[in-house]
């Protein structure tokens, strides 16, 4: 499964000024200079079912209905989702790279 980190630069120092936000993972590896909000951790591989349209076949759009739509934030949000849709479409940015 995907995993989401900011790690210490080859020269030793620490991330600065890095945001992880508006993701679903199962894992974040998350350290000094890191901000991270408005993420999800998908607890077991049982609830990718739930929260995507169809993530055997690698449809990761997320499916009506589910709690992640809306619940991003705008700030430093990329303005278009993956397929160029325009973000917010409802009352908030949905987290990962598709907007519904």
């Amino acid at each position: 499964p995907p995993w989401i980190g900011f790690f210490n630069h080859k020269n030793g120092l620490p991330c600065v000024n890095c945001i992880i936000r508006n993701n679903i993972a199962p894992s974040y590896s998350i350290g000094a200079g890191t901000t991270a909000d408005h993420n999800y951790v998908i607890p077991n591989y049982a609830s990718y079912a739930g929260l995507f349209v169809d993530y055997q076949n690698f449809n990761l759009r997320l499916r009506p209905g589910s709690a992640l739509i809306n619940a991003g934030s705008a700030d430093k949000a990329p303005l278009f989702d993956i397929t160029g849709v325009s973000r917010p479409t409802g009352t908030g940015v949905d987290l990962g790279a598709y907007e519904n």
